[in-house]
Formats: C-alpha cells, sequence, structure tokens
C-alpha cells in the first residue's frame, strides 16, 4: 500500500521493522533464532518514504484507517515523530499525533498500535519520550540490550515519564546492540546500503542481517508479541491452555496491551532505574539502584510472554475479563472473586483500558479515570499502582493519571482475593476495559450481587425528618435525614438491616451523604452486628466527621465474619450523652458491597 508520495531511493528501515514483526527465514515450517517474533504473519506495508517524508498529518484517516479497513489488527508504527522536551511551564505537549492515536483506538477498540519510544536517552535525564509515543491507548516501548546484556537498559532509549507524569515508556524490548554482538555484524553496520554489501553477517552472502539498533527495532518485538497474544485468543488457546476451536474469541486492544504488561518482567541492572545513591564498591558510574518499579525509564519492564500466556501443564494460570460494555457513569464498580490455590507464585492483576482522547495540549490527557482495588483475604485493601520494593502494598491513594494499573504480590495468601475496577470518572461513555489476572489460581467464583437495605429499624432514640432512604438507592440528592432527639440529653441511633450477604467475606461499606455543620461538631460512625441488638463491631474509618458529597460515595472496608446472610449496619453520633443540640446527619446511599 502506497502513500501519497513514494521514496526515491531504497530504505531498509521498513524492511527491519517487518522481518523482526513476522520474519520467517527457511526452512518456513520450523522457527529459528533468525525469525520474526510472529513468523509469517501477514503483513500490510504501508509506504511513507526515505526517513518516513511522506507522513500525512492526518494519522487517524491517512495510517490507520487503511490498515483497519485492511483487517489489520495489530499496527508497528516504523515512522519516528516529533522529538520534544516536557516544559515545566507548559503548555504540555500532549500533541495531536497523539490524540489522532487514542481517538482512533477509542473509534476501533480492538486495534493495537506500537510505536518506539524514542533515541534521546544518550542524555539519561527523564521526561524525552517522543510526541506520538506520549499517546494512552498505544504502546510505547523503549529499548534494552541484546542477548546477555538484555537486562541493562539502552543508554539511547528515551526516558519517561509522559509530559503529564503518565508511566512511560510501556515496555521494553531487545533494541539491538550488547557487548555479545558478532563483530562481523557490528562491522557490517558501517555499510551504506546493505543490500550491495559484498558479505552477510558471519560471511554468509546470502545472509542480509545487519546490525542495527533504535527502539524502532524494539517495538516491532512488542508488536509481534501482541500478534502472538491475538493469535492465542482467536485460536482459542483460552482458558483451558490447548487448541479448542469452540473457545475463540476475539480480543479488544485492551486485553492485550494487559496481558502482554502483566507478563512483563522487572530489568534489575541500575541502568533500568530513575535514580540512584552513590556506591564507593559498585563499578562505573558507581551508584546503587534505588529500587522503584515500574519507574519512568522502563516502564512496566521487558516482555516476556512465558510469565503470561496459560498452556496446559503450567502451574501460572491465566484469568481474564474482556468487559466491552463496560462503565456507563461514575461510582459503577464490577468486582470478581478469585481463589488463590498457590502462594508460591506472585498473583499480579493488570487493568487496562482504551481511553477517550484528551484534548490537544491537555495536562492531564486522562478522561475516564478507572481505579484498580484488590483485596486479600484478610480483607487488606492495595490500589492499583501503589508500589514498593517490587510489589504492592497497603494503603496509598488512587492512580489519577494512566490508563494501565496492577497490583501484583510475590507471595499471595491463600484464599478468595476481591479484585474490583471501579470508575471513579466518566465524562465520555460507555468505558470497557480488560483485566488479566495470573498466578496459582484455581477458580473464579460467583461475583456476589451489591447489597441493598432490605428494611429499617428503629431502636426508638431517633427521628426521620424527610425523605425515605428505601426509594434513594442511587445518587439523587434525595436524602434521608437523621435528627438526634432529646431523650434527656441529645442522642442518636438508627440501624438498617442488610439481606443475602455472602459468608466470610470481606465487605465494603458504601456511604454517600454528609453532616451539616453543627456547633459541638458531633460526628457520626458506623458498626455492623449480626443481630439488632448487637454487640456492634466498628467499621474502620468509618465515621460522617464533614461535609461531603463524593460522587459514587466513600468505600469503608471491613472484614464480615457472620454466619448468617443477614448484617445490621448501625450510625451512631460519637458525642452520646453530651451536649444540647440536635445535630442532623443526611444519608443519601448507603450499600454494602
Amino acid at each position: 500500500m502506497i502513500a501519497p508520495c513514494s521514496p526515491s531511493v531504497a530504505d531498509t528501515h521498513g524492511t527491519a521493522v517487518a522481518s523482526i514483526v513476522a520474519g520467517n527465514y527457511p526452512p518456513a515450517a520450523t522457527y529459528d533464532f533468525e525469525d520474526g517474533h510472529a513468523p509469517a504473519a501477514s503483513l500490510i506495508n504501508e509506504n511513507l518514504g526515505l526517513a518516513a517524508g511522506c507522513i500525512p498529518p492526518d494519522l487517524y484517516n491517512s495510517i490507520y484507517l487503511p490498515s483497519w479497513s485492511l483487517l489489520a489488527k495489530i499496527h508497528a508504527n516504523g515512522f519516528g515523530t516529533q522529538k520534544i522536551g516536557c516544559s515545566p511551564t507548559g503548555p504540555e505537549p500532549y500533541c495531536a499525533g497523539a490524540e489522532q492515536t487514542d481517538r482512533f483506538v477509542w473509534d476501533h477498540k480492538d486495534f493495537l498500535i506500537t510505536i518506539g519510544a524514542g533515541n534521546e536517552g544518550a542524555q539519561e535525564q527523564l521526561g524525552n519520550i517522543r510526541c506520538q509515543a506520549q499517546a494512552k491507548n498505544l504502546i510505547s516501548v523503549g529499548a534494552s540490550w541484546n542477548g546477555m546484556d538484555a537486562n541493562k537498559m539502552a543508554n539511547y532509549s528515551s526516558r519517561g515519564p509522559a509530559c503529564d507524569g503518565r508511566l512511560k515508556p510501556t515496555l521494553v524490548a531487545p533494541g539491538g546492540g550488547s557487548n555479545t554482538v558478532s563483530p562481523l555484524c557490528v562491522a557490517r553496520s558501517s555499510c551504506t546500503n546493505p543490500l550491495l554489501c559484498p558479505l552477510g553477517c558471519d560471511g554468509d552472502e546470502y545472509n542480509r542481517y545487519v546490525f542495527w539498533s533504535g527502539t524502532s527495532f524494539a517495538h516491532p518485538a512488542v508488536a509481534g508479541s501482541a500478534a502472538l497474544v491475538r493469535q492465542y485468543f482467536t485460536e482459542g488457546w483460552y482458558p483451558t491452555g490447548t487448541k479448542v476451536a469452540g473457545n475463540a474469541l476475539s480480543p479488544s486492544a485492551a486485553l492485550i496491551k494487559a496481558v502482554v504488561i502483566n507478563g512483563a518482567v522487572e530489568m534489575t541492572d541500575a541502568s533500568a532505574y530513575e535514580e540512584c545513591i552513590p556506591c564507593q564498591e559498585c563499578p562505573p558510574p558507581g551508584c546503587q539502584p534505588v529500587r522503584k518499579y515500574p519507574n519512568k525509564v522502563q516502564g512496566w519492564g521487558r516482555v516476556l510472554l512465558d510469565n503470561s500466556l496459560f498452556f496446559a501443564g503450567d502451574s501460572r494460570k491465566l484469568t481474564i475479563f474482556d468487559e466491552s460494555i463496560g462503565f456507563g457513569a461514575a461510582g459503577e464498580e464490577k468486582e470478581y472473586r478469585i481463589q488463590v490455590t498457590d502462594s508460591a507464585l506472585p498473583l499480579e492483576a493488570t487493568l487496562v483500558w482504551s481511553d477517550y482522547p484528551g484534548a490537544v495540549g491537555a495536562s492531564p490527557s486522562l478522561v475516564n479515570n478507572l481505579n484498580l482495588v484488590v483485596r486479600d483475604p484478610s480483607c487488606s485493601v492495595f490500589n492499583g499502582n501503589n508500589f514498593w520494593e517490587g510489589q504492592s502494598i497497603t494503603g496509598g491513594s488512587s492512580d489519577t493519571l494512566n490508563v494501565e494499573e496492577a497490583v501484583w504480590r510475590t507471595s499471595p495468601a491463600l484464599g478468595v482475593w476481591s479484585v474490583s475496577i471501579r470508575a471513579a470518572n466518566i465524562v465520555n461513555a460507555t468505558q470497557p476495559f480488560a483485566l488479566a489476572v495470573t498466578g496459582g489460581t484455581g477458580s473464579v467464583l460467583a461475583n456476589p450481587p451489591r447489597v441493598t437495605a432490605a428494611g429499617e429499624h428503629l431502636t426508638g432514640l431517633e427521628t426521620i425528618v424527610s425523605g425515605s432512604y428505601l426509594s434513594t438507592r442511587v445518587s439523587d440528592n434525595v436524602y434521608e435525614v437523621l435528627k438526634e432527639v432529646d431523650d434527656g440529653v441529645s442522642v442518636l441511633e438508627h440501624v438498617w438491616r442488610f439481606d443475602n450477604v455472602p459468608l466470610g467475606s470481606c465487605l465494603t461499606l458504601n456511604i454517600e451523604g454528609h453532616r451539616p455543620t453543627n456547633p459541638e461538631n458531633d460526628n457520626f460512625k458506623f458498626s455492623w452486628s449480626q443481630t439488632l441488638n448487637g454487640p456492634y463491631t466498628d467499621i474502620p474509618n468509618a465515621v460522617i466527621d464533614k461535609n461531603f458529597e463524593p460522587v459514587g460515595g466513600i468505600n469503608y472496608p471491613f472484614a464480615w465474619t457472620g454466619t448468617s446472610g443477614t448484617i445490621y449496619i448501625k450510625i451512631s453520633d460519637t458525642q452520646r450523652n453530651t451536649g444540647w443540640s440536635l445535630d442532623t446527619v443526611k444519608i443519601d446511599r448507603l450499600e454494602i458491597r
């Protein structure tokens, strides 16, 4: 397929990219080290001219749409893009090329794009990812060295982050070059026209392989890997690990991206970290790396599909959810309950969504924000992208920048883990998403529905002033107003009953409402019990102590050890039997999840 202009001389850059994606060195029926990552995959060639001199300004219609129209699902962008630097004073360069790329993937959610992060890393400065490689919905790829040095970051590879702080590059793959490359291949790299050189690598006149390096040759390795992941699903290898035609499915670009990220491995050489501390015992450059991973140099790490694809006999399982409908409004949530049966294998959950494009120059560029929240069997909560020393830790805030979020634990506890996807903000609906989970896992358990109040119980102390909670189970600003009564002193108690609660589960109390200002600063806490008359156990941190009306409410996790399917939730004032004012609390929504 030819672009509007044609090259005047041969340009082998595109040939090299295509060979890395799908080369099939003879004999065609066997896999050899000379083969590409997806041998013999069908290719569509878009000829953009020498040094990509024919790149049109409209990538959507002139580059992506023709490929997609010819049924291409993986697109390896072999051309370079604008070199930028992130200015602290802005405007931040979420450029037109990034916006067009994100828009095309939003409109064609089965179309996965890869691109090189750029070759401006020699200065080892952060923030020099190229313009289009800063798009949210593609995979921007940095380069490692090759062979025995594949654990080292190539010094030419552009470093992240994106200018709005997002994690870039997305992934890393060998981009050519190492200390162990054959001298003949190195010498051949000086040939200005490889097609006319007298000898090929290793003295073989028929061997047209040459030594090149750059992120241009790292990203097609990831594109080829993505093609293998797509083949894995379209041929029906999931979920049994054997090829079953009846299990075939067509994966979204977000699912392929989630699977590839999920299996990536941390590069542990000092060159793969953002910063280091001086170290007299260390070899030049004399520093000890600060282990922050994932990070803005290697992203999510180097691609290793064997970590994420499950085949019969593997102990590490793969579980996926490709939610094509997704969320229509903020506050919606989907939960998956997964049984961990082997604590010796790491548990990794990776969430990816193809986001609506931001406006050109936007900072941040994220539009629809989803959150990954994982709870272990003891109800400890792990938020997506909150890492320390190579694994997720409790606490921390939710990620508000990236369209990729992950939680992983190196030695997960046995039992039922809850993996929740929550819609924190939906500007353009609907927002699909994909989730990939790997580890020593068993069955996916039935997802319990959200539990709503089946009835209310008055204890004789409270007065319902207006409204009815039973008719306001959504955020609609129609409050149930609870007011203290004068029982000699100001007192408030009120109890809701919830039925059909799953036994022995980690639960979450979701509250949406507020406490109007009162002169005594009286606050209101929540507790639970198996019986109406108690005893009641306080729910950690579940206190309405200020004015708030958050979209979607606030979640308070707690361990539920009940032996029946009924739970009672009580609200009570924290300064009982004191004061004189009759304070109120307004509840717009109360749910058990």
